[in-house]
């Protein structure tokens, strides 16, 4: 029979016979090393069309997305088996890169718990058991229980290795009959596994296996060590490996596809090992593995972690806690009564949804932020419509006070486990991810993310691996954005591979935020992996399912989210001497007009509208006009909620009444009540939560039943949609009769009018409770913006100290409010942004400086306030450390004649810089001693030693600088040591030190050599880099150039980027007189005159201003406005490797 669109035809004789996969890997295998480009629906999709029964997925050391396999296959009718391929190590004793290779397959639920567990200690990386791949000692495997099946794999397996290593290791042939013993005992459940490789140790390997079989009574099963889906596949796969530089010994002998049972049968049989029976009794041991494995359900139930042993009594005391704290307690009794209703109504609810202790866990994480000076924002999602969220301080939004929805965010109509994702300072979010990773009550690991192959890095891939030009390569995948069919025609063969292999796994990384909390192991139930963080270096445990995995399981996961906003007004906060409570919603007045104002004159920095267009959207939002239109439809109109209501409504989704919103016009419904209804949004259907308030209030739902109706019309689910539409119809018509004495003849259009507004809401309706949240952030900022400005601007330098076009609109911003930003400079900068106030300005830090980093910054902040005489004084500090011997002041019983001054009566202090090897033990250094042998008396040495005894003296030391030459070099280039003149200068200061002094050297000669060296300096000319040789300097360290030289002529620039292309070349160069990088093309032949690189200076004499060519509605032409300079002649003025200007 023939599969389709597979290419399989069986021959008669094998109709209605399968076998079951037993040993296949997918992409997930690749976590550790690239070796597959297929997936496991490719997989299970071709086995069905097989007519297989079962399929197990045996990936190289990991069970990753064990739950998407097990619900794909068995939504298409096979039966998953959860399996494995491990590394088994005879001992963990010793690192030790043994690796045997073993299939483990698990038999029932708790052997799928049992091997992932095994699987997850694999990967501990503190122990032994991770040396290069995750792995399992040969104890492991024997203590394995009868939930675990076995097979012995490949030859890479444990008795094929110990078989080759046995000839001269008496101990690898005690281990071989030792495994064979154990088989054999345990051959129930344990199995020889045959492949049909036609290779010459494969088929060594088989005979093998067949005659320990028939001795031991061990049965045979058939595996394949599938790779790849076909041989298509399967060369896509090698041309990946080539370029990925993998390589394993002899592969070509191997053929890994998925086979037909007839194939594989063929296979074995030109072997000519087996008998024809005896291969398909293999092969039928394979259903008999299926057979032997018992399905278990999935488990459903909400995994809400569990902090108390009273969690109700718990939750209920934090409520009245919380009542206090926000001072609620203090209200008149009107709005006391109108708090204690919603909250009763809140604790109901999550009561219903079983969901109190997972407000306590919010609790806990939110206290231990607080407590460890973790800021987070106001509020995230539907949560901020919660009061009791609110007492308990795990949002910051009054939600009674702010009209926020409480049933967008739970119900008992929608029982779903509850979600709340936090906003952390990205700066100090990592303490709240230890304390969940480390938190003794809680199982819980960051989640997998996987990294796949995209277009543009599968063309990369493919074109190394097909040994093309890289350079061409690098051309297709710069314009295949542009104009990619092009590129498929030109290149048919790199296509076919690409498409191949395009989102293919290639390893797995750490999500950004989430983290799986659960009560009970996650070892077991989810299994875990490990990776090193790339900047930690540390290893760090992730989940072997991913987020929406662990979502349908209904395991509880936090989003520790990072947000710049919240670590700028922390930032901000702490450098005005403010706490972050000063900021919050209730501390900040909202109606300051000088704060609106002042986001009108300039939006950066503020949350959501820093972008051009919706700066332009807030001017026209704010424009006095405007705000006199809404006032006049809405006299309680703030502007906070005008605030929330633009940063809803500035979205793609707010396009089709934006325009009308901003220019202030009002939006009748033709009805007072509807008019009155959405007043507050000027007539407009925004939010989500407007759409669930209609229901409640003009249709009589509860607010649950509401949320559901809302979320159905949103799904656009017709047969949800049938039933629903014409209920609200109804509803709302009886209303309109009944409560607002509409005319049963108006009745119908007015209904359905409004039922179409809230269709189209549907589609682009956004949540207050989120919005409003964002809002008092936004505002926030600008608050301190305008009351610290100092403060402020300083912070989001820091906060963005690594993104140049962020930093380059901050310091302009800073200019244009009269602050001066001054470079990195001795005494003053540190790793970061610092301000000085009494001068207005802020210096810039060292940390973006290229090869630099913290440390280095604070030691030499150490040295701020030593006074030197010449850079070589200073230059010792860096390289020795300082040590200072003082007299401290004494007690009368201790005071001595020697060390008071006789016309002050005060303590002497005596004060020398001695230049010690060893800082870690001082009154034992050789140099220490020397010089006092060297500088004092007898009589004054036994004085000192006195002084010693009894703490008059005071040893004063500083360790070295931790900088190296190359990094002192870069300081100097670029003027950090300007106070000690010219950086050429010191350049070659420098460059002498570096060469005469070493810390090692015996003090006598450091003295000569000091000597020799301030000579040297107060001979020297001062001098400084030439204008080129600074900018580059600037643009290598920091990325960008500073210097500016208004006495050059603006069409002299310096050449930073060049991309030749094959028909033109754009380049960016640096113009001088005014620091602007100008981008600019040419023409081939123009270039090929002259042939500029990076660091050149050229002169343009001449280029023209044209349109720009771009794709519009799917085809290359002149834009109407966008404009680009191409240049018509220009000459050398300076190559870059030239000494000359």
């Amino acid at each position: 029979m023939t599969y389709d669109g597979i290419g399989i035809a069986e021959s008669a004789e094998f109709n209605g016979l399968f076998y079951t996969p037993i040993h296949l890997h997918t992409d997930l295998s690749n976590a550790n090393m690239v070796e597959v480009v297929n997936n496991y629906k490719q997989y299970i999709d071709k086995a069905v069309k097989m007519g297989m029964k079962a399929i197990a997925f045996t990936e190289h050391g990991n069970i990753l997305s064990h739950y998407n396999k097990k619900m794909y296959a068995e939504k298409n009718g096979l039966k998953y088996l959860h399996g494995c391929e491990v590394y088994v190590t005879m001992t963990l004793e010793e690192k030790k890169r043994d690796n045997f290779h073993m299939v483990l397959i698990a038999k029932n639920h708790e052997g799928f718990k049992e091997l992932n567990k095994m699987v997850s200690t694999g990967f501990n990386r503190k122990g032994n058991n991770f040396y290069y791949n995750p792995r399992i000692s040969w104890e492991d495997i024997k203590n394995t229980s009868d939930n675990i099946i076995i097979s012995t794999a490949c030859l890479g397996g444990i008795i094929w290795q110990l078989h080759k290593n046995k000839t001269g290791s008496e101990f690898a042939g005690e281990k071989l009959q030792e495994v064979i013993n154990w088989f054999s005992v345990n051959k129930h459940r344990a199995f020889l596994e045959v492949q049909p490789h036609y290779q010459l140790e494969q088929i060594q390997y088989n005979k093998m296996l067949m005659k320990i079989a028939k001795e031991t009574g061990i049965r045979l099963v058939a595996g394949s060590d599938t790779h790849s889906l076909n041989e298509e596949y399967d060369d896509a796969r090698k041309v990946l490996q080539k370029a990925k530089k993998i390589k394993f010994e002899d592969e070509d002998s191997f053929d890994l596809s998925m086979h037909s049972y007839e194939k594989m049968f063929k296979m074995f049989q030109r072997q000519g090992i087996f008998e024809d029976t005896e291969i398909h009794q293999a092969m039928q041991n394979t259903n008999l593995i299926a057979d032997l494995v018992e399905p278990w359900e999935i488990d459903y139930s909400k995994k809400y972690p569990q902090l108390y042993d009273n969690p109700n009594e718990v939750f209920q005391q934090k409520i009245a806690e919380g009542i206090k704290f926000r001072g609620i307690d203090k209200f008149p009794l009107s709005e006391k009564k109108m708090y204690a209703e919603r909250i009763a109504m809140e604790l109901e609810v999550y009561k219903a949804n079983e969901a109190v202790n997972y407000m306590l866990l919010e609790d806990a994480v939110k206290s231990y932020a607080r407590e460890n000076d973790v800021p987070y924002g106001f509020g995230r999602g539907s949560v901020t419509g919660s009061i009791i969220a609110y007492l308990m301080q795990i949002t910051h939004m009054d939600s009674i006070k702010r009209k926020l929805n409480f049933p967008r965010f739970m119900s008992k109509e929608r029982i779903s486990l509850a979600d709340i994702d936090t906003d952390y300072a990205p700066n100090k979010r990592h303490i709240v991810q230890d304390y969940l990773i480390n938190h003794p009550k809680l199982s819980c690991a960051k989640i997998v993310t996987y990294n796949k192959v995209e277009l543009l890095s599968a063309i990369r891939d493919i074109g190394r691996g097909l040994e093309m030009d890289l350079n061409e390569v690098d051309e297709i995948a710069k314009g295949v954005e542009d104009n990619e069919q092009f590129y498929r025609d030109k290149y048919p063969k790199l296509f076919h591979y690409v498409d191949l292999i395009k989102g293919t796994i290639v390893s797995i990384g750490a999500h950004a935020c989430g983290i799986a909390v659960s009560p009970i192991p996650l070892d077991e139930h989810m299994g875990l992996i490990t990776v090193i963080d790339a900047k930690t270096k540390l290893p760090v445990t992730l989940t072997q399912i991913n987020m929406k995995e662990i979502d349908a399981q209904n395991f509880v996961k936090l989003d520790v989210l990072g947000l710049d906003t919240v670590e700028l007004i922390d930032g901000a906060v702490n450098l005005a001497g403010l706490k972050f409570s000063d900021i919050l919603p209730e501390n900040l007045d909202s109606e300051d007009e000088k704060v609106w104002a002042s986001i009108i004159d300039n939006n950066i920095g503020i949350f959501q509208w820093e972008s051009d267009y919706a700066h332009q959207c807030y001017k026209d939002l704010f424009d006095p006009h405007t705000i006199q239109k809404v006032k006049e439809s809405n006299p309680n109109a703030s502007f906070i909620d005008l605030f929330s209501l633009g940063n809803a409504s500035i979205r793609p989704s707010g396009a089709s009444y934006r325009d009308r919103l901003y220019a202030g016009e009002f939006n009748s419904q033709g009805l007072e009540a509807l008019d009155k209804f959405l007043s507050n949004s000027q007539g407009y259907m925004v939010y989500q939560e407007q759409i669930i308030d209609f229901l409640v209030q003009f249709c009589g739902y509860s607010g649950g039943q509401a949320d559901i109706v809302r979320r159905a019309i949103g799904k656009k689910d017709h047969d949800a949609l049938n039933k629903v539409i014409p209920e609200i119809k109804e509803r709302f018509i009886r209303t309109l009769i009944d409560e607002h004495h509409v005319p049963k003849e108006d009745v119908e259009e007015i209904a359905m009018s409004f039922i179409q507004v809230i269709k189209d809401a549907s589609d682009y309706g956004f949540s207050i409770n989120h919005s409003d949240a964002y809002s008092w952030l936004g505002y926030a900022s600008a608050w301190l913006r305008y009351y610290y400005p100092l403060e402020f601007i300083t912070a989001n330098l820091n906060v963005n100290i690594s993104k140049q076009d962020k930093t380059t609109k901050l310091i302009e911003y800073a200019k244009s409010q009269g602050v001066e930003i001054n470079p990195i400079k001795f005494r003053y900068s540190l790793s970061g942004y610092t301000f000085d106030k009494d001068t207005n300005s802020i210096y810039q830090g060292i940390h973006p400086v290229k090869f630099l980093n913290a440390q280095l910054a604070d030691g030499l902040y150490e040295l701020r306030d030593n006074q030197y005489n010449s850079f070589v004084d200073l230059l010792m500090d860096i390289k020795d450390g300082t040590h200072t011997i003082e007299f401290a002041t004494v007690t009368e019983e201790k005071t001595h004649v020697e060390d008071i001054d006789d016309e002050t009566g005060e303590p002497i202090t005596l004060t020398d810089i001695i230049y010690c090897k060893d800082f870690d033990n001082l009154s034992k250094s050789v140099d220490y001693r020397e010089f006092l042998l060297q500088e004092f008396s007898k009589a004054e040495m036994k004085e000192i030693n006195k002084l010693e005894k009894i703490g008059a003296i005071r040893h004063v030391c500083k360790p070295s600088v931790q900088i190296n030459s190359k990094q002192m070099k870069i300081l100097i280039s670029l003027n950090y040591f300007s106070e000690f003149g010219g950086n050429k200068k010191l350049l070659d200061i420098f460059e002498a030190f570096d060469k005469e002094y070493k810390p090692s050297h015996k003090l006598k000669t450091k003295r000569e050599r000091y000597a020799k060296l301030l000579q040297l300096e107060s001979e020297m000319t001062d001098a400084s880099l030439s204008l080129v040789e600074q900018c580059t300097a600037e643009l290598e360290f920091l990325g960008h150039v500073e210097t500016i030289a208004d006495t050059i002529p603006p069409n002299r620039m310096m050449v930073v980027e060049v991309n030749v292309m094959k028909s033109y070349t754009r380049a960016k160069a640096y113009q001088f007189s005014s620091g602007e990088v100008r981008e600019f093309k040419m023409g081939s032949k123009l270039y090929a005159y002259v042939p500029f690189k990076e660091m050149d200076v050229i002169e343009i004499i001449g280029a023209d201003i044209k349109a720009k060519n771009k794709k519009i509605d799917g085809r290359w032409q002149a834009h109407p406005t966008e404009k680009e300079a191409w240049l018509k002649e220009i000459k050398f003025i300076r190559k870059g490797d030239s000494d000359s200007e």
